[in-house]
């Protein structure tokens, strides 16, 4: 554009359509360039692949390792399972708990 009456014709080739469409499609690419880079620093991937242990520190374990060995696995499932049935034996030790001092109130004769 080097004319100012050429403002007019390129404004008037321009839909709203246009610039939503060219916005959404903005949107999504940006979207789905975060989700790629969110799934790959979960997963301790880059591009696609696994990282090296010389670029450890994304994802993966703890330690930046991408495999467990079988002990590894399970001490890990072992743990996940404590702590899935903790909440499970607090509340069976706390209903035993409170039927021991239901009964014992009982045998007292308190109400």
């Amino acid at each position: 554009m080097t004319e100012e009456n050429q403002v007019t014709a390129i404004s008037d080739g321009v839909s709203f359509q246009d610039v939503l469409t060219s916005y959404g499609d903005y949107r999504a690419n940006e979207a789905t360039n975060t989700s790629v880079r969110n799934y790959e620093e979960k997963h301790g991937l880059k591009d696609g692949k696994p990282v090296n242990k010389e670029d450890e520190g994304k994802g993966g374990n703890d330690d930046g390792k991408l495999s467990l060995t079988k002990e590894e696995l399970a001490a890990l499932v072992d743990e996940k399972v404590t702590e899935a049935i903790k909440p499970f034996k607090e509340k069976e030790a706390a209903t035993a708990r409170q039927t021991s001092i239901a009964n014992e109130m009982k045998a007292l004769g308190v109400n």
